[in-house]
């Protein structure tokens, strides 16, 4: 058990170097580290098997670890032990540092490797998470070749990402995330990718509006996932000859569409929530070969779509005549699963995973 019961022993900066990691994290965590090092190593603090003795005893005089005057921790001798020790540290550690925060809107000319933008005043570095929790504009730097964001991970819970990126280019941002609504865009003319990992949480909506009325083309390579809606050109005012590509084969993304202007490509089947057409100048291409299956509560104009499948032609109809999809493709709607289908489905899983037991 924890407890100050022996001779307290200085210890040597190596010995007490994975408490420091601690620093900012308090006397709670220290005492956590110390109660799992006491209950699951095999050897004590002097090396001596668990059976023979009560354990480690670890006090420390205040919260703030980073002050290094650890006079009643015993010495530890034992080489286990201490790389126990290092190893359980390093896995509290994991995950608790701050997120990094954008301070202001980017204005034209400055990109995201700026480090006067950055509530620690440096650059997107590796073991950095980033946050938008503004209303702020983050914007990638200019030019080619396109650039891969520094941090670990970026995530917006409101404001905007600008892609500036040169023509042709590539933008990569691994773990991506939307926690809040946001909107994408190329802030530039020409054709732009942007890779890596994108997650849109369920309940948020992701506008991609690459604004002005001329031909932008923006064509997301990320491996997309989650449940929020997809926004093409809404409450864009000249949106309509700019183009969203959807490309990655191995995309979970399963949210719904909402569809105003430009043209929205998605390359592979789908099975989304639901299809909602607000406007009478965006395009829904349907590629040839692939169907792209929404939920009963899709709609064109405020009119609901009837459970079936629909070709390019008669969904045009059903829109007045208009020209809103092309393409060769199918367009399905299914019924969506009731409460009681979803009830039952899941008491048989419960049933299956206990009969395994």
């Amino acid at each position: 058990m924890l407890g100050v019961s022996r001779v307290p022993q200085l210890i040597t900066p190596e010995q007490a170097a994975p408490f420091v990691l601690l620093g900012p994290y308090g006397l709670r965590g220290a005492f956590f580290a110390a109660f799992v090092f006491d209950r699951v190593c095999l050897y004590n603090c002097n090396g001596v098997p668990r059976g023979a003795s009560q354990g480690c005893n670890l006090r420390f005089p205040s919260n703030d670890l980073t002050d290094v005057h650890y006079t009643s921790m015993k010495t530890i001798s034992n080489s286990k032990t201490k790389l126990a020790l290092v190893l359980m540290t390093s896995l509290l550690t994991t995950g608790l540092h701050a997120a990094v925060t954008l301070t202001a809107s980017m204005p034209g000319g400055v990109g995201w490797n700026n480090s006067g933008y950055w509530s620690d005043g440096l650059a997107p570095h590796s073991g950095g998470d980033y946050l938008v929790s503004s209303n702020y504009s983050l914007r990638t730097p200019t030019g080619s070749p396109g650039d891969t964001f520094g941090g670990d991970s970026l995530t917006f819970s409101t404001g905007s990402l600008g892609i500036v990126a040169g023509d042709g280019t590539t933008t990569t941002i691994n773990n991506l995330s939307f926690t809040g609504n946001a909107s994408v865009g190329l802030s530039s003319g020409g054709s732009k990718s942007l890779a890596g990992t994108m997650d849109i949480a369920d309940g948020v909506q992701v506008n991609f509006f690459n604004g002005n009325s001329d031909t932008r083309v923006l064509t997301l390579t990320t491996l997309l996932s989650g449940a929020g809606t997809i926004r093409v050109g809404v409450g864009s005012t000249d949106a309509v000859g700019s183009t969203v590509n959807i490309v990655n084969a191995a995309n979970t993304w399963a949210g719904n569409i909402l569809m105003a202007q430009g043209t929205l490509n998605i390359a592979n089947n789908l099975y989304a929530a639901d299809y909602v057409f607000t406007g009478d100048d965006g395009i829904f291409h349907l590629n040839a070969g692939k169907t792209y299956t929404f939920g009963e509560g899709s709609t064109l104009n405020g009119t609901s779509l009837a459970i079936g499948t629909y070709t390019a032609t008669e969904l045009n109809d059903l829109a007045l005549g208009g020209t809103e999809f092309t393409g060769t493709g199918t367009f399905a709607v299914v019924p969506e699963p009731s409460s009681a289908v979803l009830l039952c489905g899941g008491i048989i899983t419960l049933a299956l995973s206990r009969r395994r037991l």
